[in-house]
């Protein structure tokens, strides 16, 4: 067995011929000469590609030699070049996802015409230009493999810079750096540039045999001035990049000022909301309040506070959780306070306002630079000696406004801190909504005398509703008796409609519209040995 070193470079369209020579001669006579001549036809190594993908296409020719059977093995490779341009421009048209937050319609177009032509051009992943054939030892076209270089170090170039411009786009785009934005626009109209050439020359090179290719001076101008630009490219991210440097090193300080407010972590959770397909309405009316546009009117369209309150275990705790969720999948959730009772942090009044203010620094920029600068001209200031100065009177202050109504949600006022602590929260929470219209407050609480005294203070500013008459009420506690039920049932190994529409109505009927006491009528009924029994003496409670 023969087995050449070495390769040539073909097009599609060029003829491959072998010649086996066998016999040896002594001085001028011939013996046992043979010869056999084998046609191996490049196109069936391009259609064998096609149809199974692999990076390499073995085409075997049979043949005899000196009557001996003989065959010819010949293994096609795609072109380096172009296999590297067609994976960079793969990359590229997932990279541009991201750049089309900030171009425009035409250079979306663009972007269209480049698809359209990576595919004309054969740089898809179904389609190769050229193939390297396994054969003798021929030298490569000095020209032709110099070119190719050039073409190969471009398609380089634009690798190293896309992973990285893909993540200082996700920056720009998230912190609002004009400067980076500006670099990442004119690497994206480059980019558009380079795919362009690429297809183009691919496209006009695909066909020509090789052999009578010969340098085009265009060619080599035009990535002269494309790796020209991407220098140029190259040094505008490096000056973006010590600007953003100098910001970020700001932000970390501000995140060290901001944290003086001592902010106590007091976040929704989804596994506290309302039953799914119960209070929806009521929902839907709150966050319909919450969300209507900003005006410039004195009401803004109406109050921008809302008083949710009703008895002990209703569900304003449950409200609350479901209204933060919604707001928060509408990026419209500007802060929460929790209030409980038994939490020293969650219940003192002091902690309310530093955590609301730390909550919108975060969400609003700008209002994060007024804050952090009041902290850091006041060493002294912290959550305990901060009054309304770092809310209301900032908020005010500020010159750039969100493009869309920020909501505070504070649960369960009742359970924090004195009456004079709360009626000072309240008074607070009034005198902000009062001076900035973009942010609006939903507070919910048991109706105890003193928050409903501080409420009445003013009266015609806020918007209130009571639970107990909630016109949907009866219908959810309906709907969460019998999800509750059918757990226990399932639980507890009972039938499915266990224990029955009559006994259903009426534990709905005892539980005169709190959602607690069907929460823990449940709990005792999963714990028992014997559900119909205790579910028998949990109904004969005060009855008769």
């Amino acid at each position: 067995m023969w087995r050449p070193s070495g390769t040539i470079e073909i097009s599609e369209s060029t003829k491959v011929k072998v010649t086996l020579k066998a016999g040896h001669s002594i001085g001028s006579v011939s013996i046992g000469k043979d010869e056999s001549v084998v046609d191996i036809d490049v196109r069936d190594a391009v259609q064998q590609f096609l149809s199974s993908m692999e990076p390499e296409i073995l085409i075997s020719v049979a043949t005899t030699l000196q009557q001996n059977p003989a065959v010819v093995t010949a293994s096609f490779r795609p072109q380096p070049t172009v296999e590297e341009v067609r994976s960079t421009l793969e990359n590229l048209q997932e990279a541009m996802k991201e750049f089309r937050h900030i171009m425009g319609d035409s250079s979306q177009q663009r972007l269209t015409v480049i698809r359209h032509g990576v595919a004309f051009s054969g740089l898809d992943a179904r389609s190769k230009a050229a193939f390297s054939v396994l054969s003798g030892t021929f030298e490569l076209l000095k020209q032709q493999k110099q070119r190719d270089q050039l073409v190969s170090g471009l398609a380089r170039q634009l690798k190293r810079v896309l992973p990285f411009a893909d993540e200082a786009l996700k920056e720009a785009v998230e912190d609002n750096t004009d400067i980076l934005q500006k670099a990442i626009g004119r690497l994206y109209i480059l980019t558009l540039d380079v795919a362009e050439f690429f297809c183009d020359y691919v496209k006009r090179n695909r066909f020509k045999r090789l052999a009578k290719s010969i340098v085009s001076t265009r060619d080599q101008d035009k990535i002269n001035e494309l790796a020209g630009g991407f220098n140029e490219v190259t040094m505008d991210f490096d000056r973006a990049i010590n600007v953003e440097m100098l910001k970020a090193v700001r932000s970390m300080e501000e995140k060290i000022l901001l944290d003086r407010l001592q902010p106590i972590r007091s976040d929704y959770r989804l596994d506290r909301s309302c039953m799914e397909g119960t209070r929806v309405s009521l929902l839907a009316e709150i966050v319909k309040w919450a969300m209507r546009p900003i005006t410039g009117g004195t009401q803004s369209g109406g109050s921008n506070v809302y008083w949710l309150y009703g008895i002990p275990g209703i569900g304003k705790t449950a409200m609350a959780h479901s209204i933060c969720a919604q707001l928060h999948r509408q990026r419209r959730l500007g802060g929460t306070f929790f209030c409980r009772r038994d939490d020293s942090d969650l219940s003192d009044p002091k902690s309310i306002l530093p955590t609301l203010a730390f909550n919108l620094a975060e969400m609003w920029a700008p209002y994060k630079k007024l804050v952090a600068d009041k902290l850091r001209k006041d060493p002294k200031l912290t959550r305990h000696s901060a009054d309304g100065q770092l809310f209301s009177h900032l908020l005010e202050s500020l010159d750039n406004c969100p493009p869309h109504p920020l909501v505070l949600v504070i649960d369960a006022l009742d359970e924090c801190g004195d009456i004079r602590g709360r009626s000072s929260i309240i008074s607070s929470l009034f005198d902000t909504s009062s001076r900035v219209k973009w942010l609006r407050i939903i507070v919910t609480s048991r109706q105890d005398s003193d928050i409903e005294t501080c409420f009445n203070r003013f009266d015609g500013h806020y918007s209130a509703k009571d639970l107990a008459n909630d016109e949907k009420a009866h219908e959810d506690i309906y709907l969460f008796t019998r999800s509750k039920l059918s757990f226990v049932a399932s639980q507890c190994g009972l039938s499915n409609d266990w224990p029955g529409d009559r006994k259903v109505g009426e534990i709905v009927e005892r539980s005169g519209g709190l959602f607690i006491f069907v929460e823990t009528l449940s709990q005792l009924l999963e714990g028992g040995l014997n559900a119909d029994s205790y579910l028998a003496q949990a109904l004969s409670v005060g009855s008769g």
